[in-house]
């Protein structure tokens, strides 16, 4: 019997309370079927550089089958190949097959490089020192912190919450951080300012208080934490939607597959419509509304910017 989907009133929102369960059977990798052709050739050609679509085109005639290796070590599931480029193959252009049976392509996203076989921990910007500039003009106060590589936002320490037009009329009241403090590179600094002539108040004023929403919450979370909680929404997200998947971490790389191909460009119909068809050729179709829903729950959980363009799509039926 077909999973009946129950669209959500607001899918966007963060399920944080979703726990994920076991749930059975989904595969979203693609497999063309491959057909079989009255004319063969027993000479492998050269498909580097090609789409992977066009590479099983021409791979075709030789009868070999074909096999891919993710070239980044991630193992992401190929659901639109034309979005996949071939930078290797296992069988030398011009060769004769013999007796192989398979060629294994190593295939990646276009600019991708084969991922490192020891990579090094990529490199931190060392903390800076943040100066003291209270008392300063505000364009020579600026000048200081970024040189640092901090950024900075701006306060009107009157309350009056005005806009800075002229900085050379204004001057450093109070900051957020105190001169001699040591933070990461990057970070905001706030700067409360006065026009020239004016007074500070006689309290201090404190940076603006910071949001306290679930999304501000979980990035304020250590890394394991945040991918636990996502895991957890999109998994309780597609168990809420009746959809049934096997291996958990399967499922969860192919959402971050969906998310790989909604960051290339690939218009969110084309995605849904290669799940139908992989679905189909597997002899277990999804529906265009479950193939929404599983596209949906991959925004939300690991792509939420894309989550309007995905909700505002069509639907392939």
């Amino acid at each position: 019997m077909r999973n009946t989907v129950k669209r959500p009133a607001m899918l966007g929102k963060r399920l944080g309370a979703v726990i994920a369960a076991a749930l059975t059977g989904i595969v979203l990798t693609a497999c063309d079927d491959k057909m079989s052709s009255g004319a063969t050739s027993d000479v492998i050609p050269d498909v580097i550089g090609m789409t992977l679509l066009d590479a099983k085109d021409e791979l075709d005639p030789t009868g070999l089958d074909v096999e891919t290796i993710d070239i980044t070590g991630q193992d992401r599931m190929v659901l639109v190949e034309g979005n996949w480029f071939v930078a290797g193959q296992d069988l030398l252009a011009g060769q004769p097959a013999g007796d192989r049976t398979t060629i294994t392509l190593s295939i990646g996203k276009e600019g991708e490089a084969r991922a490192p076989e020891d990579p090094s921990p990529p490199a931190q910007d060392p903390p800076a020192v943040v100066p003291e500039v209270v008392g300063m003009k505000l364009p020579d106060a600026k000048a200081a912190i970024e040189a640092l590589g901090l950024d900075v936002e701006l306060h009107d320490d009157t309350g009056g919450n005005r806009s800075v037009f002229w900085e050379h009329n204004w001057t450093v009241s109070s900051q957020s951080v105190a001169g001699g403090d040591t933070v990461a590179a990057g970070q905001v600094l706030t700067l409360g300012v006065l026009k020239d002539g004016e007074h500070p108040p006689t309290t201090t004023v404190q940076a603006p208080a910071p949001s306290t929403t679930v999304d501000d919450e979980i990035a304020q979370m250590d890394p394991a934490t945040q991918t636990a909680i996502n895991d957890a929404t999109y998994l309780g997200t597609l168990e809420l939607g009746g959809i049934a998947v096997g291996d958990e971490q399967t499922a969860i790389a192919a959402g971050h597959t969906l998310c790989s191909d909604l960051s290339a460009g690939t218009d969110p119909f084309m995605i849904r419509y290669a799940m139908i068809k992989s679905s189909m050729d597997r002899n277990a179709p999804v529906s265009g509304d479950e193939a929404q829903w599983i596209l949906e729950a991959a925004a939300v959980a690991y792509c939420p910017e894309f989550t309007a363009d995905v909700t505002n799509s069509g639907f392939p039926r």
